[in-house]
């Protein structure tokens, strides 16, 4: 007859009725670790949901309308007013800035030509910039 030996480490056993101190109900994550040993990396990568184009450009020139009510741009003050407003809007709100920011720069020159040369004085700028270091 054979015999079936158990060794057991009580001192070293973790009861599970221990309770956690961390909440994590709710949260968007994989993975988690205590106390972590060793290199132990995690990657989350969150998308924003597919969206319509059509959709996406109807709901900027909603908000670009609702804008150039309030600021109107017949002058030079008024287009910087209107610019910085839409800037301080596509930073609030995210589901805007990934609408953007699928649409490119062309979209945003489309909607909003106040943004054009500003939009075209940036990128070349930015080659310039790049070209002389």
């Amino acid at each position: 007859m054979d015999a079936i030996i158990v060794i057991s480490n009580l001192q070293s056993s973790n009861p599970m009725s221990e309770t956690s101190k961390y909440d994590l109900r709710g949260a968007n994550i994989a993975n988690f670790a205590d106390t972590v040993q060793g290199d132990q990396k995690a990657v989350q990568h969150n998308y924003a949901t597919p969206q319509n184009l059509a959709e996406a450009a109807q709901e900027i020139q909603q908000l670009i309308s609702q804008l150039a009510q309030t600021y109107p741009t017949n002058t030079e003050v008024e287009k910087q007013t209107f610019v910085a407003k839409v800037d301080a809007e596509i930073k609030k709100n995210s589901r805007l800035r990934s609408i953007l920011i699928t649409g490119g720069i062309e979209l945003i020159k489309i909607l909003c030509p106040p943004l054009g040369i500003p939009i075209e004085m940036g990128k070349k700028w930015l080659e310039t910039a790049s070209l002389s270091e």
